[in-house]
């Protein structure tokens, strides 16, 4: 934190968004609301990454993918947290979430060897209404903890419907073709790992993957900061399900 921001800070001191509570000097949220994260387990479905209880591969409303790792459930704080670091303007927690992300890829994926990191591309369109892709900070964040190189290797060729606001049926579909190279790249024999901030169909990710799999890629590994319970998972298409 720069010198001016720390002065702002102990004369205007911020509050917690969540609970209106006066915030310390490097706080983004007070302890109460900063530790009552759900963190999922260690033995979660390679291909969805929820719990295997709760495993939704078998369902018309995922994607399978190659292989997914999560930290969180996306749930009650952490899902707060999410929403004011994607639409509230608190970029500053990206810190947190990539160093979260960061611990989870190497215990989860500690037999693997990565040779680069990249992340889910986001569109002119939300890059100007937001001023930073939320994957890219995660991303290079992740990176750095884990000392390696972050590269730009996809972007989002064409806009499409905001994910966030489809059902889940349409997610499978309004992501479809809107991935593509970024430039001539060549990742022949390298392993990949693709970052993103939440999991919901997979849908994003599994067009991501398919990308970097023809661009040479021996395998892709994904890993998101939060992935969906099967509660408001199966939520998104309650109507369709009760047509």
């Amino acid at each position: 934190m720069k010198k001016n921001e720390i002065l702002s800070r102990i004369f205007f001191p911020e509050r917690c968004p969540l609970c209106g509570k006066t915030l310390k000097i490097n706080e983004e949220f007070c302890l109460c609301c900063g530790s009552d994260e759900v963190r999922l387990s260690d033995s979660c479905c390679e291909s969805c990454g929820k719990e295997k209880e709760m495993c939704s591969c078998d369902t018309p409303y995922t994607t399978p993918l190659s292989h997914i790792t999560g930290v969180f459930s996306y749930d009650g704080i952490i899902r707060n947290k999410l929403i004011f670091f994607k639409f509230g303007g608190r970029k500053s927690l990206y810190r947190y979430f990539g160093d979260c992300l960061a611990e989870r890829v190497a215990t989860a994926y500690a037999e693997r060897d990565f040779d680069t990191v990249t992340f889910v591309p986001s569109s002119e369109e939300r890059l100007k209404e937001r001023g930073y892709n939320p994957s890219r900070l995660i991303a290079e964040r992740a990176a750095k903890k884990l000392f390696l190189p972050c590269e730009e290797l996809l972007l989002k060729s064409k806009d499409t419907e905001k994910q966030h606001t489809l059902k889940a049926k349409a997610r499978m579909t309004n992501i479809k073709g809107s991935v593509s190279p970024k430039g001539n790249i060549d990742l022949k024999g390298k392993t990949v790992l693709l970052c993103d901030d939440i999991k919901t169909t997979g849908a994003t990710l599994r067009e991501c993957e398919e990308v970097l799999l023809k661009l040479g890629a021996d395998e892709v590994f994904c890993a998101t900061v939060a992935i969906t319970s099967n509660l408001n998972f199966f939520d998104l298409d309650k109507e369709d399900k009760n047509k």
